[in-house]
Formats: C-alpha cells, sequence, structure tokens
C-alpha cells in the first residue's frame, strides 16, 4: 500500500500559503518534523493524523493518500457524471452531485469550480434564489483564488462570478455593479494571451499544429459570433438599420468561411444570427427578407439538430476538425429547431 502523505501535507500547505514552521506552531510539533513528513522519512502518530486532517478539511484517508489511484478515479467518475447530467439538462441533479462530490474530496478544485457552476446556474431561475447563494459562491471564488494553483481553474472561476454578477447587476438591491466585474475582468488575461492564441506560434509545426491552428480557428469564430449577438442583440446597442448590416456583413462572411455550411462551434450562434435578422427585417417591413432568413435559420437548426453527438467539419479552413455536440454552449438545451420557433415567435409576435 503506497502512502502519500508527505506530498500531499506539502500540497494543503502550500495552497495555504503557510511555511513549515507555521504549520508546525499550530500542530505544536518541530519544524524539523513536519520538514520530515513532507520528505517522506516520517509520519505522524495516529493521534495527530486527525487533527492534521481537521485543520485542512480532508479525511485522514485523502490526507494519507490511501488508494491515491482509486481516489483519481472517483474523482474522474464525478466529472463524468457531471458532464452526463449537464448534458441532459438536469441542473440540480448536477448541483447535488457536485455537493456530494466536493464533500468527498474538499481539496480537489477542479470539483469545486464545477459546484460553483452547478450552484450559480441554479441560482439563475430566480432573483430570491441568485440573492441566497451570494455568499457561498463569494466563498467558493476566495477559496479557489487564494489556494488553487491551477491557472485554467482560477480563470474559469473568475468567469464564472462575472457571470454571475452580471445577473445580480440587474436585480435591486443587490449591492453588486458593473464596476465589481470589471475589476475581476481587470485580472484577466488579454485575448493574445491565451492559451489557443500562442499555441498556434509555439507549436514546432507538422499536421498537429494545422489541427491546433484550426482548432483555435473555430475557437475565434465562435467568440466572434458571441460578440455579434452582444453587439446587435441588445436595444440600445445601436440602430436597427445598423444592427441589420452588421449581420448580414457578418452571415455572408461565414458562409464564405464555411462554405460546406458545416458552422462547427458557431452553428447554434449563427441560426440565431439569422433569426434576429429576420426578425429586423421584418420591423422594417421586408417580409421576403425576413421570411428568407427565417427560412435559413430553421434549416441550419434542422442540420444540427440531425447531427450525431461527433462530426467533422469538411470545410477547408477548419478541414478534419472533430467536434461533439457537449462542447458547443447551449447545444444541451432541447432541440435548436424548436428553440429558433419560439425564439422567431417571441421576436415577431403576430
Amino acid at each position: 500500500m503506497n502512502i502519500h502523505f508527505g506530498e500531499n501535507v506539502r500540497r494543503l500547505r502550500i495552497e495555504r500559503g503557510m511555511t513549515q514552521e507555521g504549520l508546525a506552531e499550530f500542530l505544536g510539533v518541530s519544524f524539523q518534523a513536519v520538514s520530515k513528513w513532507e520528505r517522506g522519512e516520517t509520519v505522524p502518530d495516529l493521534f495527530m493524523l486527525p487533527v492534521i486532517a481537521l485543520f485542512f478539511g480532508v479525511t485522514t484517508d485523502y490526507l494519507l493518500g490511501l488508494d491515491k489511484s482509486e481516489q483519481e478515479k472517483e474523482i474522474q467518475e464525478y466529472i463524468d457524471l457531471y458532464s452526463k447530467l449537464w448534458q441532459e439538462a438536469k441542473y440540480e441533479d448536477v448541483l447535488k452531485c457536485m455537493k456530494q462530490a466536493i464533500k468527498a474530496f474538499p481539496s480537489e478544485y477542479g470539483l469545486l469550480v464545477r459546484y460553483m457552476n452547478a450552484l450559480i446556474w441554479c441560482g439563475s431561475v430566480s432573483d430570491a434564489r441568485a440573492l441566497s447563494i451570494k455568499n457561498e459562491v463569494e466563498a467558493v471564488y476566495d477559496r479557489i483564488s487564494r489556494h488553487c494553483s491551477v491557472d485554467s481553474i482560477r480563470m474559469w472561476a473568475k468567469k464564472l462570478v462575472c457571470k454571475y454578477y452580471k445577473r445580480l447587476s440587474g436585480i435591486k438591491g443587490s449591492g453588486v455593479v458593473f464596476e465589481d466585474i470589471e475589476k475581476i475582468l481587470s485580472e484577466m488575461p488579454l485575448m493574445q494571451n491565451g492559451r489557443d492564441f500562442l499555441v498556434c506560434s509555439m507549436h514546432p509545426g507538422g499536421g498537429e499544429k494545422a489541427m491546433l491552428c484550426r482548432k483555435t480557428i473555430s475557437e475565434l469564430l465562435y467568440l466572434l459570433s458571441c460578440t455579434v449577438k452582444e453587439l446587435t442583440f441588445e436595444k440600445s446597442v445601436c440602430p436597427n438599420e445598423e444592427k441589420l448590416a452588421i449581420l448580414e456583413a457578418v452571415i455572408n462572411a461565414y458562409k464564405t468561411l464555411f462554405p460546406d455550411e458545416d458552422y462547427g462551434k458557431s452553428y447554434i450562434n449563427v441560426a440565431y444570427l439569422l433569426a434576429e435578422c429576420g426578425a429586423l427585417y421584418r420591423q422594417l417591413g421586408n417580409d421576403e427578407r425576413a421570411d428568407q432568413s427565417f427560412n435559413e435559420a430553421n434549416k441550419i437548426a434542422e442540420v444540427f439538430d440531425a447531427l450525431p453527438a461527433e462530426f467533422v467539419n469538411t470545410s477547408v479552413l477548419v478541414k478534419d476538425l472533430s467536434l461533439t455536440k457537449r462542447d458547443i454552449p447551449m447545444s444541451q438545451s432541447g432541440s435548436l429547431s424548436d428553440r429558433i420557433t419560439k425564439y422567431v415567435n417571441h421576436r415577431t409576435p403576430f
């Protein structure tokens, strides 16, 4: 049986920003004893183990790292169940699952950030519930920010708390304003400092580099569609005629970039851009162009709904790039055809 007590104590201590001396003082032992634990030379007696475990908020089995491979397997099972339930839009079940996960593995930040995601999502159903989870969301975010050393998890937590604060900023009396969001955003890297962009220029070359570049292009085009939605779907951002010109330009660009009409990660957004285009044409009295846009949106939605769980792009810019539906945001919310129909009916009521 392998015991990983030393490496676990060292990791937990560093995550909390403690020195060996500080931990030793709290436990009433010499810092040399702590040093020997971390080097794997000795382990504390059985009476000391529960005290150390309680201090770090973990179980003694977790602290000892008994059956570490089994623990890693169990953690992965929680992550897989999280993905499955999320894909099925069973968000309350996701929350229950992740609450159980973080009780079992309180120092596993990959589970904690997923719990945070589920908590915020379930809290968005009403203003009252969104407000009721504020203290817990902030406590989880603070714990990840202070103690997690994995940058990708920390950035995910920042993104989540920003989205949550945006929700709260629209609730009277929440005490949250845009400046709170802006402060967190200022701590996040610029787009050009992100992994997906940098790997394209850093990779030595060959077929793997080509696929990485195509993946980045797909991501950038998805982000473009998200940003265009923010620019054109908000009422007060710009006039309808200007919105329509932007939508037409972007939609035509997508048709050029994806000649096979295989829009990849942008499938859902392109369908919504066309639906919004149709709604604006209807408002301006051009029923023919409105119907044309609605028909195109419905066609894309039908194609997307008929796609298998995993599919491959064929348009040259993203050729051979494999995607799974569950990796596309909003894909888990039911039939795209039904959602486009509801959106059109909402935007153009009779």
